[in-house]
C-alpha cells in the first residue's frame, strides 16, 4: 500500500468498509469539510440527523464522493492534519488479543501513506487540539466542545514540556476534574519532575 498512485476517491472507496466502522471525532471532520465548502449547511444538518456514527460517517462519504476528486482530496486531508484517527497503542492481557488488534485494519497507517501535495501544514480554518493556544471554529463551536466532553475516554491529552502546574485548565486536567476520562500525557525536564508531584502517575523515562 506504501504511498501508491490512486486518486483520493479511489483511496477512500477502498477503505470504505473500515472508515464506516472506525472514523471517529465526525462532529471536528463535518466542521471542517463545512469551513472549507465542501458541505453545505443543509448537508451537515441531515448528516448529523443520521441515527447513529455508523450512519453518519455512511453519509459523509456518500455526500463527499459524489462532489468528486478535489473534495475526496479535502476530506482526507482533514483526516491526516487533525488526526482523527489517531488512537493511543492498546495494551494487551494475552497473546490473542494481540493476534486479533493485529489483523485489524490500520487507519492510522492507511492515511500516512497517502501521497499528500506540499501542503499539509495547518491552515487557520483546521480545527484541532493544539500545543498552547488554539484555534476556534465559527460555527457549532458548543456542540464539539461538547461532544468531547461526552466522549472523553476517547482523548487524549499531551502537555508539552510542562514546568508546573500553574495553569487552572493544566491543573483541573491532571486531576480529572476536566474530562474525567481522557488520557493526559505530560512532558517535563527531568529538574522539573518534583515540582509537579504526580505520585500516583505511570512514569516514564
Amino acid at each position: 500500500m506504501a504511498c501508491a498512485k490512486q486518486s483520493a476517491k479511489d483511496y477512500i472507496t477502498n477503505a470504505r468498509v473500515h472508515l464506516v466502522g472506525e472514523l471517529r471525532n465526525l462532529s471536528v471532520i463535518l466542521e471542517n469539510l463545512y469551513q472549507q465548502g465542501v458541505l453545505t449547511d443543509e448537508e451537515v444538518r441531515q448528516i448529523k440527523a443520521e441515527k447513529d456514527d455508523y450512519d453518519r460517517t455512511r453519509a459523509i462519504l456518500d455526500s463527499v464522493s459524489r462532489k468528486g476528486e478535489a473534495a475526496c482530496y479535502k476530506l482526507l486531508r482533514t483526516i491526516y492534519l487533525t488526526r482523527t484517527l489517531e488512537r493511543p497503542a492498546p495494551l494487551f492481557k494475552n497473546i490473542h488479543e494481540a493476534s486479533t488488534e493485529a489483523k485489524r485494519f490500520d487507519l492510522h497507517h492507511w492515511i500516512s501513506c497517502f501521497p499528500f501535495k506540499e501542503d499539509t501544514e495547518m491552515g487557520p480554518n483546521y480545527i484541532q487540539e493544539p500545543r498552547s493556544c488554539h484555534s476556534e471554529p465559527d460555527k457549532g463551536k458548543d456542540e464539539i466542545f461538547q461532544d468531547i466532553e461526552r466522549n472523553s475516554d476517547n482523548v487524549t491529552v499531551i502537555l508539552d514540556g510542562v514546568t508546573n502546574l500553574s495553569s487552572s485548565v493544566v491543573k483541573k486536567l491532571v486531576d480529572k476534574d476536566l474530562l474525567p476520562d481522557a488520557k493526559i500525557i505530560i512532558t517535563c525536564r527531568p529538574d522539573d519532575e518534583e515540582d509537579l508531584c504526580l505520585e500516583d502517575w505511570l512514569r516514564v523515562e
